[in-house]
């Protein structure tokens, strides 16, 4: 089962919110489910890259200077 949150926004980021949303076609709470699930998928990704980095720079400190 999915989990509610309340954010509090800025008016500012409100607006900015409201204006990708409506260029998106979409609801405000549908772009902002969008916003925060590609973020976390990007965070996701990101460690994934960090992990095989530290990799390949254990194995040869200086592979990326080739």
């Amino acid at each position: 089962m999915g989990k509610r949150i309340t954010v509090e926004l800025s008016e500012e980021s409100y607006r900015v919110l409201s204006e990708h949303a409506a260029e998106a076609e979409m609801s405000v709470e549908k772009y902002a489910y969008e916003v925060i699930e590609q973020y976390l998928e990007d965070i996701a990704d990101m460690e994934v890259a960090e992990a095989e980095y530290e990799l390949l720079a254990k194995d040869d400190p200086n592979w990326g200077l080739k």
